[in-house]
């Protein structure tokens, strides 16, 4: 009795044949037409020594960098793995985005890479690269940009936009999903930075159940020499408490409503709290600027603004 070899259906071959057609032109689409680009090589490196991985552009501000405010910052691209040197086999072409988190401030940055030169960032669109480069493969190639903030040693940094920045590789094609982001936020000094704020109870809490408020204040790493902090407030909306052991000193021809400050100096990994209450003893009750719960705890956090000062 002979045997018969069973043959695959004529349906199946058809589906085989779809699906090796559908892999060849996914890979000259994403690949440049280079089969062993997307599916061979491993070495699919782009990255850079400031800008860390984000999915999307608005994911851009959680990487927060803070290089010092009155140099340049300079920011490299890879095309090779920094911890082994190996290195892409290909060319890879990518676009910088770089916009500000607010544009009213009538700042201008000035990014400069080779050979370009004096590229403005002064809004807050992003719609269009700043520029575009490659990294050329089959060697260890690298790219670096420099970001000047136009700033002078008197200037108050804490007052200068954040600089946002994305960098999307364009081709090989598959290559898009390895987004760098960041938010460059100007201080004085490379490892110190300041953070101040409010201090609430976790969830939705209602700030009429608070008399007195919290501030924060926050340092670390090693301050610039003889830098000060000034906290300054709106006495028309909240008083210091006399328990801060700090003497509020009155600004001179206030033109914003933050009338009152005090100097508080910079110091390594330093935690500090100020405590601020209502104001209080306002004669006509009807003209209290917290009457009727008017205020939330955004409104709060606009009563007080803080200063790096050299």
């Amino acid at each position: 009795m002979r045997l018969r070899k069973k043959k695959l259906p004529a349906a199946l071959w058809a589906v085989l044949v779809l699906a090796l057609s559908a892999t060849l032109v996914l890979a000259a689409y994403y690949g440049k037409g280079n089969f062993k680009d997307v599916f061979v090589n491993r070495k699919h490196s782009f990255s850079s020594d400031v800008l860390s991985s984000v999915s999307r552009f608005e994911e851009a501000d959680k990487n927060v960098v803070r290089p010092q405010g009155m140099a340049a910052k300079s920011i490299s691209f890879y095309n090779y793995d920094r911890s082994t040197g190996e290195y892409n086999d290909f060319d890879v072409t990518f676009s910088v985005y770089a916009w500000l988190d607010k544009d009213d401030t009538g700042r201008a940055y000035t990014i400069s890479y080779g050979t370009t030169t004096g590229k403005t960032v002064n809004s807050t669109t992003h719609d269009t690269p700043i520029f575009t480069a490659t990294l050329k493969g089959k060697k260890a190639s690298e790219l670096a940009i420099t970001v000047q903030f136009n700033a002078n040693a008197n200037e108050d940094l804490t007052t200068f936009p954040k600089l946002l920045m994305v960098a999307v590789p364009d081709t090989p094609r598959y290559m898009a999903s390895r987004m760098l982001g960041a938010c460059i936020v100007p201080s004085r000094s490379e490892g110190f930075h300041v953070d101040c704020g409010f201090e609430k109870t976790e969830g939705n809490v209602d700030i009429e159940d608070y008399a007195a408020f919290i501030y924060g204040i926050s340092m670390v790493g090693e301050p610039p020499k003889n830098g000060v902090l000034r906290v300054l407030w709106r006495s028309d909306r909240l008083t210091l408490m006399e328990h801060n052991d700090f003497k509020a000193r009155n600004v001179e021809n206030p033109t914003d409503g933050f009338d009152k400050y005090i100097y508080i100096p910079q110091e390594t990994d330093y935690y500090g709290r100020l405590s601020f209450m209502r104001v209080q003893g306002i004669e006509d009750e009807k003209n209290n600027p917290w009457k009727n719960n008017s205020y939330n705890w955004t409104d709060l956090e606009s009563f007080v603004k803080w200063q790096q000062l050299p």
